[in-house]
């Protein structure tokens, strides 16, 4: 993910307005490189752009993800104050920009399909305001997130973590636990 954020950064930044072209730096030269802002049927390239750099942020706590994330909000900020209507995932990035989200972290153990189960039941309930993420428990994916340090399996099953601000519920392991446990934590 971060060789991508990268080298999306390089080929399709803008420096000087905040927002990404919709082509690359190496495309054919074209008389003017066009930048998506609006959200239609799909995501704009732009605000999953800056979903993306905040959900990096937040998984790794590399400060410039985040400013990567906001210079992108920023250039789209009057057409999303105007018309939010048209920015839906530009609001999802918008709410990921906020210090404090809510995080899952799932751990799958040796049982992949109680985690698959796991996984899709908290899946079902969308929520833009939790980040989901998935650990195949491998420690150098643990060394490169802050999120996933500390955190491990217990007794080889999936297990799950519930963060906010940096504090972590205790390690469950019951599927019926952590369902409960993350619907209480979801907004009515």
């Amino acid at each position: 993910a971060k060789s991508l954020l990268g080298r999306m950064q390089q080929q399709f930044s803008d420096p000087a307005g905040g927002a990404y072209y919709y082509t690359s730096a190496d495309h054919e030269q074209l008389v003017l490189r066009n930048k998506e802002s609006q959200d239609n049927a799909t995501p704009s390239g732009n605000t999953l752009a800056a979903t993306a750099f905040f959900k990096a942020y937040h998984l790794t706590a590399n400060y410039d993800y985040y400013v990567q994330g906001n210079q992108i909000l920023t250039a789209l900020s009057a057409g999303m104050t105007q018309y939010p209507l048209a920015y839906g995932q530009g609001l999802i990035a918008l709410g990921l920009s906020l210090p404090n989200i809510k995080t899952a972290v799932l751990l799958p153990g040796i049982f992949s399909a109680d985690s698959s189960e796991i996984a899709a039941l908290i899946g079902e309930v969308f929520n833009p305001t939790i980040l989901a993420v998935w650990s195949n428990n491998q420690p150098e994916n643990h060394q490169q997130s802050s999120i996933l340090n500390g955190k491990a399996t217990h007794d080889s099953i999936p297990t799950c973590y519930l963060c906010e601000a940096n504090v972590c519920s205790p390690p469950m392991t019951s599927k019926s636990e952590i369902l409960s446990h993350f619907r209480q934590k979801l907004p009515n």
